[in-house]
């Protein structure tokens, strides 16, 4: 019964519905009537668990194969034409290989760790990790005005400092695109590292010297310099980088539990910091930031060796290439007893 509601739900799409793709636009039909057919068929579901009514899960599923061909055959027609004319064939062929470039459709985080493509992939998300969130950016941020304090400044002026580089710098944010894109990725990886390393420096100087001489005109000035450096560092788009990892280092089936490993590691690591600043601090204030000039040598090294182009490049391509590299070299501890990544993709897409 419900296996007929679904089918149904097609056969009512195929006659009624996808004509829609030619009257209102291949965008209305995929997107906004996709879009409403997803949330009623969810509904419907919610709906069923909590009345305890199968009628309502039947609807469910008839919803859901009206959505069925919208979803596929549309899909890649609407991504077919939104192409150009010599370009067609090579999207598919590359959304293709995406989406088939590994044996399981959902993989976990153990599975990522266990293979070795993956895993040097993670290896390049973690290590950005580390260099972005052991660092004085968050400790800056949620103690501004103390830290401003330790070097010399007034409250006040604390304040104004912030308002003014905030508007000054203002304009550089909207540069973070047009420069991974202009530049690519490991350039971009390279310079951010670069301000954050020189910002530890400075942090640690300033605490120093602050800490052994007291403040002075030379702590204020070095503090200030540390602080436009930090807002040129956001402009940069290191940020934005996280997702590019996830979304160019990893198929489809295992991008999820790499996210959630990374939020997980980043809320950890600043959760860690957040505990033990007012502790370290309270006691040597340069000891809290010594580690972090070593953690930008040790992991911007790592990125430097390891961490790969992906500008303007395919997923499949990317992967492929790091799969080569792995392989290329000494065989790893972990076994794999099923592989993961496919030696080639669906012959029906390979010329």
């Amino acid at each position: 019964m419900i296996t007929s509601a679904e089918t149904v739900g097609t056969l009512v799409s195929l006659i009624f519905v996808f004509p829609f793709a030619e009257t209102k636009g291949r965008k209305w039909a995929i997107i906004y009537l996709g879009a409403l057919l997803t949330v009623v068929s969810a509904l419907c579901q919610l709906s069923s668990a909590y009345l305890q009514a199968s009628e309502l899960f039947i609807l469910s599923q008839f919803f859901a194969g009206v959505h069925h061909p919208l979803r596929t055959f549309l899909t890649f027609l609407f991504i077919t034409e939104c192409a150009p004319d010599k370009n067609r064939e090579q999207i598919l062929i590359l959304f293709e290989k995406e989406k088939n470039l590994t044996t399981e459709s959902h993989i976990t985080l153990r599975q990522v760790w266990e293979n070795d493509t993956l895993r040097q992939g993670l290896k390049v998300v973690l290590a950005y990790l580390f260099v972005v969130n052991l660092s004085t950016t968050n400790i800056r941020a949620t103690y501004y005005v103390t830290l401003h304090e330790s070097v010399g400044f007034t409250v006040q002026e604390a304040l104004n400092i912030n308002l003014i580089l905030s508007i000054l710098f203002f304009p550089t944010q909207f540069a973070s695109t047009i420069m991974i894109d202009s530049l690519g990725r490991r350039p971009v990886m390279l310079i951010a590292n670069v301000l954050l390393f020189t910002m530890s420096c400075l942090m640690l100087a300033t605490q120093f010297l602050a800490y052994f001489f007291g403040p002075s005109l030379l702590t204020k000035v070095l503090y200030v310099i540390l602080d436009c450096i930090g807002e040129s560092t956001t402009a940069t788009g290191i940020m934005s980088l996280r997702i590019l990892f996830i979304t160019e280092l990893f198929p489809p089936s295992a991008r999820t539990a790499v996210s959630q490993a990374v939020l997980f590691i980043g809320m950890a690591i600043n959760s860690l910091l957040m505990a033990t600043f007012p502790i370290v601090y309270s006691i040597f204030p340069p000891g809290f930031f010594a580690p972090f000039v070593v953690t930008k040598l040790v992991f911007g090294f790592y990125l430097y060796r390891h961490m790969p182009e992906t500008k303007g490049r395919a997923v499949c391509d990317i992967i492929e290439d790091m799969d080569e590299d792995v392989m290329s070299r000494t065989a790893s501890i972990f076994e794999e007893y099923t592989p993961l990544i496919k030696s080639r993709v669906n012959p029906i897409f390979s010329h």
